[in-house]
Parts: structure tokens; sequence; C-alpha cells
């Protein structure tokens, strides 16, 4: 059996067992075994590979080819896999499936089986898919899965191994805030009290280091010839309000430096500059 290396493909979806916006996942008998099956008409046809070694599948030998998944990844087919049955809802079909190490579907039916089908309706939104096949309507259903289902540990284990990416999603329900009891704004007064000097607010500059920190201007540099900012009413009495609260704490100084930046007043939503 050779592969076109043009038609050996699969799509992400297919690949890590995702419903993607026009596939079908179906649940199938290969061999009395019960596996799921994702259709997906922009893939080729593909079975998992520790899948079909556990079946016992008989094995036929092919040229290798190359396999590309959607996100550039490639992958090496050597083994495939001559009409193998699969039992659908009512009806069975015949495949040639290729071994490829699948993570989340068992069995993956692309665009071959789809073309061989000739018309056929398919409504993604609900799952179904109408075609006919010998003489006879077949309707496929995904049937509709309601609300959430608990997992067990083992299935979790299981999924991991198979190399499955899991994320888990934790809801907290956050507590109303409360205010402290007596005994606690007890405790915090009583822990201000006593580093009132270090935790209380500060009205003067810290006191002088070794080395203070400075800006050295060039000598001999004219200043920046700018426009003054011109300020409204209401900003012009808020400046002066606070230039003359950091004044009073000696947070600033008078200047008469050439050098000024003008001062900008953005009223929050709070009432606060």
């Amino acid at each position: 059996v050779e592969v076109p290396e043009e038609e050996a493909e699969i799509s992400m979806h297919a690949m890590a067992g995702i419903r993607g916006p026009r596939t079908m996942r179906l649940p199938t008998w290969v061999k009395d075994r019960r596996v799921m099956v994702l259709i997906d008409n922009w893939s080729s046809h593909f079975i998992n590979a520790d899948l079909s070694q556990k079946l016992n599948l008989p094995t036929t030998k092919i040229e290798p080819f190359e396999v590309r998944v959607a996100n550039g990844e490639r992958f090496q087919c050597t083994e495939s896999f001559r009409n193998v049955p699969i039992k659908f809802q009512g009806v069975t079909v015949k495949a040639d499936l290729y071994a490829l190490p699948l993570v989340g579907p068992d069995v993956v039916l692309g665009v071959q089986w789809l073309e061989g089908l000739g018309k056929v309706t398919t409504d993604y939104r609900t799952g179904v898919m109408k075609f006919k096949s010998g003489g006879r309507q077949v309707t496929l259903s995904t049937g509709t899965e309601k609300g959430t289902k608990e997992v067990g540990l083992k299935s979790i284990e299981r999924v991991w191994r198979s190399g499955s990416q899991i994320f888990a999603v934790v809801v907290e329900n956050k507590e109303p805030h409360t205010e402290d009891t007596g005994q606690q704004q007890g405790d915090v007064r009583k822990l201000l009290e006593e580093f009132e000097g270090v935790l209380g607010e500060p009205k003067v500059l810290p006191p002088h280091w070794e080395f203070d920190h400075h800006i050295p201007l060039i000598n001999v540099q004219h200043a920046v010839h700018v426009h003054p900012y011109r300020y409204a009413h209401f900003q012009k009495t808020e400046i002066e309000r606070q230039v003359a609260e950091m004044l009073e704490s000696r947070l600033i100084q008078h200047s008469k430096s050439p050098f000024f930046l003008p001062v900008l007043l953005a009223k929050k939503k709070d009432g606060t500059w």
C-alpha cells in the first residue's frame, strides 16, 4: 500500500483527540473491542499504534512515508492495516488504517472514507451524519452529553500516561471580607503604638547618610526652553495646597534652579489626585 505524501496529513484536533469545528466523535467496535473514532474531513485514516498491537491486526509493511501535522510536526509511518472492519451504529465499514501515535482518539477516519460515501449530510452542531450505504439510509449520531461527569483517578492516570495534556481548573468560593474582632484590633493598635517611630506617617526627610544620592549637573549648562504649563483654577488650588503641605513637612524646599519640571495633575475617580 502506498500513500502519496500530499495525502498523509492529520489535523491538530485529530492528533490530540479534541473535537474541532468540523469533527465528530463516535463510539464504534473493532474486533469486539469498543473504541472511539474521530471523523475528521481534514485528515487521513489512522489508528493508535498501541491499540493496533492489542487488537493483533494483520500488518502490511509499506514504504515509509511522513505524516504532516497542522502544527508542522512530522511522524514516520511504516505500517498499514488493510480492510479493518469498523462497526458503527447498525453499519459496518472497512478502511485501510495507518499506525500513528495518537493521543486522544483510537481511530481517525478522514477524507478518503468520506469521499467514498458519496453524498453526505452532516450537522456538526447536533452531531448527526446521514448517508446511503448498500441502498439504505444510514444515520450516525454522536449523542448529546448533558452536564459534567466525574472522572476517577485511574481514568486521569490513564489519560496522563497516554501523553495527553491535563489542565486543572480550581474554583474557590471567596469568603466576604469581615471586620477584625476586638482582640485583633487591640493587637494591631498595640503594635502600632509600640513601633510608632517606624510605622508613623513621616513628617521630615530621612536622616543624612554618609553618601547622599544626588544628580550631578554639567557646568555652564543652559536651561531647557519650555513654555510654562497653564493650569486650570481648580488644579492651581490643589497644587498650591500640596506644595504647602510638602514644604511644611520639609519633603521639598524652595529652589531657584532654572531647570524645572511642570507639574501634571490627574484627578482619580475616588476624588484623589
